[in-house]
């Protein structure tokens, strides 16, 4: 699932993660550590606050003035955008669906459904025996095979199994490829297995429109 980050942002994260991050993290560590030399810059997790955007908390690793090496962790806001290699930490859903406004309890609570019930119908079928437990230990974390992405789907990345876009006035504002719409709420291009489907809240993607989904997903992965 994609949402599109802003172009001027692009660039400020570009900065966070890439090879200028070493000195834009070694000036802010060096303030309160004698630091010698910054030797890695990983993301590890993400928080996703009330308003959508995204608290990254990064692993770093550094070696002081005097040889010996140390390691930080740091947590920068990176408004919508969440980096590559970047996944939920265990719990860290719960906490949300908890502690956050009803919007993400929402969006969490149908994505687990839905995969849950996908998961279901897969060779290996659920672990898990219920859509709760997927959320809480499985959904968007580290070894799972769903991520919620926000950025534009990368239609030839020659891996991703499904691309599902979230709402339909979100997906017209993207240049993506040509759509069948199926019907009011579903569009897709079974070349690039891409879906667009409706935006994941109790109203918009119902259990009846979930059923829909997947039956659109496996007829992509089962092209006739």
């Amino acid at each position: 699932m994609t949402a599109i980050p802003t172009r001027s942002r692009t660039r400020d994260l570009d900065l966070l993660l890439g090879e200028a991050a070493r000195d834009l993290v070694g000036t802010v560590l060096d303030a309160v550590s004698d630091i010698g030399e910054v030797n890695s810059v990983r993301p590890t997790a993400v928080t996703v606050r009330p308003s959508g955007d995204a608290l990254v908390r990064y692993a770093v690793e550094f070696r002081r003035r005097d040889g010996t090496v140390a390691r930080e962790t740091l947590v920068a806001a990176t408004g919508s955008l969440v980096p590559s290699g970047a996944a939920v930490v265990a719990g860290e859903v719960d906490h949300i669906v908890r502690h956050t406004s009803n919007h993400w309890r929402k969006v969490f609570n149908v994505c687990a459904k839905f995969l849950f019930d996908w998961q279901a119908q897969q060779p290996n079928g659920n672990e898990l025996t219920c859509w709760q437990d997927y959320r809480d230990q499985h959904l968007f974390q580290s070894g799972s095979s769903a991520s919620l992405l926000f950025s534009a789907p990368q239609l030839n990345d020659g891996f991703t199994r499904f691309h599902v876009v979230v709402g339909k006035t979100y997906a017209a504002s993207l240049n993506l490829a040509p759509l069948v719409w199926v019907d009011q709420y579903f569009a897709l291009n079974k070349e690039y297995r891409l879906i667009v489907s409706p935006y994941p809240d109790y109203r918009q993607l119902s259990n009846s429109r979930i059923t829909t989904l997947i039956n659109l997903m496996q007829s992509v992965a089962n092209p006739t």
